[in-house]
């Protein structure tokens, strides 16, 4: 897996943290959570689930969270038409742009990574503007059921040996994989006494690609 993006910023101790998959109803804890610490995430925000939770599309908004796209279904099937995909990017956009009032900055992550991804939809994506964005520390909540502390270590662990900035990847609502949520709190609290600032992701970032 290449990273085809060079950071401007990898001598400092910064972190990223991204959600994807939301907003559901593990998203206002989330959010709680990052009001309580004072810090700032990257949603990358199904458009299926922003039209059942748009306050919350609203929320991330307004407490100064990134938000951005990951098309409207997560749907594999998306990728054997390139058309088919960008009108659910274009979807997801819109529906965006419409909730918060504004045109959300145009960040964009791929269903199961740019690595799955086609050619075309990359192309695509980047004649369109966006910036995709993918991740080098994982915590395991996708196909796998990690606990609370595996999951902790994955993240402190792929933080720190991470030879690039990190880009942490979890999930919001992942009903039998509770770790990672449980883990969320501590994860935090860990980095941040080892010193790492977290930032969102904005449109101008040189962050991982896979592909």
């Amino acid at each position: 897996m290449a990273t085809k993006f060079s950071y401007d910023n990898c001598m400092d101790k910064i972190v990223y943290l991204t959600f994807d998959d939301g907003p559901d109803k593990n998203t206002p804890y989330i959010l709680d959570l990052l009001k309580k610490y004072n810090i700032n995430a990257t949603f990358f925000n199904l458009g299926i689930q922003e039209e059942k939770n748009p306050e919350l599309v609203k929320r991330i908004v307004s407490e100064g969270h990134s938000l951005g796209n990951h098309t409207w279904s997560h749907d594999p099937a998306i990728y054997t038409n390139v058309s088919t995909f960008i009108q659910e990017v274009k979807k997801t956009f819109d529906f965006q742009k419409k909730l918060i009032d504004m045109e959300p900055d145009k960040i964009f992550r791929f269903p199961f990574g740019s690595n799955k991804a086609t050619k075309e939809s990359i192309k695509i994506i980047q004649d369109h503007g966006y910036n995709y964005i993918d991740w080098n520390v994982y915590l395991q909540d996708g196909s796998r059921n990690p606990s609370a502390q595996k999951a902790f270590e994955l993240a402190i662990n792929g933080v720190e040996t991470c030879k690039d900035t990190p880009v942490i990847l979890t999930h919001c609502e992942r009903e039998d994989k509770t770790g990672p949520l449980e883990a969320l709190e501590p994860i935090i609290v860990e980095l941040k006494n080892r010193g790492y600032s977290f930032k969102r992701i904005k449109q101008t970032d040189k962050l991982i690609r896979l592909n």
